[in-house]
């Protein structure tokens, strides 16, 4: 429809510009017309509508005031031309002749050709806006019939991944109980494996399922007033024990009393999230810091991780399911590939943004933007 819509603005201002034309043309063809009759025929024009003064002349306007008023502004303004060599004074038009060494000046008034031009122009702008609206009517009555099959897959392809999930969830946790009992009577590396897989194959699982609620948007989302930097403390402090363990170093720069409108679960996940996956993919002995702060309105929550894997060219490609900068890195830290696209499609159920800030080799710094408490 865009391009439908400029397509007619362009017609419109063809048309305009040619009527516009159109009456230049006939305008100054008027005024021709009357220099040379004056010429041939000067004794043909009667005292109420021709003015002589210092070889000017002012032929139609009604009366003896009019032209001199006219006169006096063409000759006060100069040669202000709008085309044909003329020049306008409202709805009166002249043009100057040179005529034995002294000037003519001829004016005309134009208003019954000035009217028409613009009631067609109106007209042409009325009928061309009858056809968008026409168009626009039918293309968005079309449009239901022409993206019901594309949207009826995508609701069927959402319903085949949640019922999948739930599908998986049952065998998943059976063949974890018995890899359990087998360990308790017979100790061996493949036990170890396939509780090992299990357990990732669970972890991805229980992220589709989640993945698949955002997408219906049947999570519940509670806005009220909350103290983000009590929540993200909360959230942050058991993660100082997962990074000591590989040898990482934590840091926590969390204003305090940083108040905002969101849902405390969703504010607890998707800091969750982010830590881990900081944790997850900085660079060994390197540093995460969480940071809160506020900025006029707006409340941000920050992760900084040391080590990139991302070209600083495709930082927002981290959102996308399933996207690996560095793949055998990726693998190696345990995750499912879903755990940014779930804190991705939080911060768009709750109207958050979300951006990251890659810089390869260097670092990565993930944003969380939402509304502060007024």
């Amino acid at each position: 429809m865009a391009i439908v819509f400029l397509v007619l603005s362009a017609m419109f201002a063809c048309a305009r510009l040619l009527l516009r034309n159109a009456v230049y043309s006939h305008t100054s063809n008027v005024l021709d017309d009357a220099f040379e009759t004056f010429l041939h025929n000067s004794d043909m024009f009667q005292v109420d509508k021709i003015i002589i003064e210092n070889n000017y002349i002012c032929s139609s306007p009604e009366t003896e005031s009019d032209a001199l008023k006219i006169l006096e502004t063409a000759k006060a303004n100069g040669y202000n031309p709008v085309g044909k060599g003329m020049g306008n004074v409202g709805n009166y038009f002249f043009k100057f002749y040179d005529v034995n060494g002294g000037k003519i000046f001829v004016a005309a008034d134009m208003t019954e050709d000035i009217n028409m031009y613009n009631s067609n122009t109106l007209k042409i702008l009325f009928a061309l806006l009858s056809v968008f609206f026409s168009l626009f009517v039918v293309v968005y009555l079309l449009s239901f019939k022409v993206f019901e099959p594309i949207k009826e897959t995508l609701e069927k392809q959402k319903r085949f991944i949640s019922d999948a999930s739930h599908e998986l969830k049952t065998p998943l946790t059976i063949i974890s109980a018995n890899a359990d009992v087998l360990k308790q009577t017979c100790d061996s590396q493949w036990l170890d494996n396939i509780k090992s897989q299990t357990e990732r194959m669970d972890t991805l699982v229980s992220d589709m399922l989640t993945l698949a609620k955002l997408d219906e948007r049947k999570a519940i989302i509670s806005e009220e007033p909350c103290d983000v930097s009590q929540l993200v403390l909360d959230t942050a402090l058991p993660f100082d024990a997962v990074a000591f363990e590989k040898n990482k170093t934590l840091t926590l720069d969390i204003k305090p009393d940083i108040k905002a409108v969101a849902d405390r679960q969703n504010v607890k996940k998707i800091t969750s999230i982010l830590i881990d996956n900081a944790i997850k993919h900085s660079y060994a002995n390197g540093e995460i810091k969480v940071s809160v702060y506020r900025e006029n309105n707006k409340v941000y929550l920050t992760v900084f991780n040391t080590g990139s894997d991302i070209p600083d060219d495709k930082s927002d490609k981290i959102f996308e399911r399933f996207y690996r900068g560095d793949k055998s890195r990726s693998r190696e830290s345990g995750g499912s590939g879903l755990g940014l696209s779930i804190a991705k499609s939080i911060a768009d159920n709750n109207k958050w943004k979300i951006n990251a800030q890659s810089k390869l080799g260097e670092s990565m710094k993930i944003t969380v933007t939402m509304p502060a408490q007024l």
